[in-house]
């Protein structure tokens, strides 16, 4: 990257995936990576996509762009950002948002719950991003 030109990376969740489309890259078919038989190259091309069965809700990227983290009625999957490698996928952080720590080291989701009455409520749980193991810090 030339010093003073700003490469931006699109991150999308879709109904069931992510595709993630930056600058100077090639296109590659779902959830293969990038160089694997690619049709297109150039600004704004696909670098990856991941298809995968359920609804894809929201999607997050770790603060040094490395890691991106998709919700879904399914879970949550963690991706490598550069080649849509999957690292990690977790059934409980099925979520309707997604977030990740300031300091790249934890992933949140938020998912909708029924309460006792039948009401809805909501339930946070967090991940270790590395490993997509639950966390849960001493109280």
């Amino acid at each position: 990257m030339r010093a003073g030109r700003l490469k931006i990376v699109l991150v999308a969740a879709l109904t069931a995936g992510a595709v993630v489309i930056g600058p100077d890259v090639a296109s590659a078919a779902a959830g293969l990576p990038a160089g694997s038989g690619a049709a297109a190259s150039g600004p704004g091309s696909v670098l990856w996509s991941s298809v995968r069965a359920g609804d894809g809700h929201a999607v997050a990227v770790d603060p040094k762009g490395g890691m991106v983290f998709v919700a879904g009625s399914a879970g949550l999957v963690a991706y490598d950002a550069g080649s849509g490698t999957q690292l990690w996928d977790k059934s409980t952080g099925a979520g309707v948002s997604v977030a990740v720590a300031p300091d790249g080291k934890a992933v949140f989701t938020i998912n909708s719950v029924r309460n006792s009455g039948g009401n809805l409520d909501f339930s946070t749980a967090a991940f270790d991003a590395a490993t997509g193991k639950q966390w849960c810090p001493a109280l």
